[in-house]
């Protein structure tokens, strides 16, 4: 995707930069556009922007990396999953995954999600021709992906090798503890959601600890 955006408007890290921001401003849009129907829309408007002020989400929006998008798709998997679609939430979220691994905070979420509401488990064996259409579309990248892949095997598993041994450096505690109160509010309000059967706001809970996480 940031291939063909810079395809059009030039390789520079500039470019990169813009397709990121306009990725989270597709974010906050999608966002707005549900809350929109929740009631005191006004008030969750208000705590969403305030949400998408957070440092994650600002910088994830001024850097040449793959985080924007990956909250592109998983906020699409939300509203899919609100709108009482789980096999194109799933695909949707399932294909952050090849963007970038942190997307899979994303797709347990919205497992975890689907999972517990009973409501939906009927779509997931009887897809609908949109639900068939979505899958397709989202499979499409990922085969072409696995076929890069293969070309490119040897060097794509030693870019991935030393990725991971990078990646072992961090720390996953730290990030928990750095937003311990931010994942605790969260965390609680989710679970009283769900309690409460609010299930827009389980969702959307959920989807704000994956963000955290990212």
């Amino acid at each position: 995707a940031v291939g063909l955006f810079m395809r059009a408007f030039g390789y520079s890290l500039e470019t990169a930069r813009h397709f990121s921001w306009l990725c989270l401003a597709g974010v906050w849009g999608l966002t707005a556009l549900i809350l929109r129907g929740f009631p005191a829309r006004h008030l969750w408007l208000a705590l969403g922007g305030l949400y998408f002020l957070a440092p994650v989400h600002v910088v994830a929006a001024n850097t040449a990396r793959p985080d924007a998008l990956v909250l592109l798709l998983a906020t699409l998997g939300c509203w899919r999953l609100l709108s009482g679609a789980p096999l194109q939430a799933i695909f949707l979220c399932g294909l952050g995954v090849i963007v970038h691994p942190n997307a899979l905070y994303f797709l347990l979420g919205v497992m975890a999600c689907v999972a517990v509401s009973p409501a939906l488990w009927r779509r997931l064996w009887r897809p609908t021709r949109t639900d068939v259409v979505v899958m397709a579309l989202c499979l499409v990248p990922v085969l072409l992906s696995g076929l890069m892949i293969l070309r490119i095997w040897e060097h794509w598993f030693g870019f991935f090798r030393i990725q991971l041994e990078h990646n072992a450096t961090y720390r996953p505690l730290d990030k928990l503890i750095d937003f311990r109160w931010w994942l605790a509010a969260l965390a609680g309000g989710a679970l009283a959601a769900r309690v409460l059967s609010w299930p827009a706001a389980f969702v959307w809970l959920v989807y704000g600890l994956a963000a955290l996480l990212v």
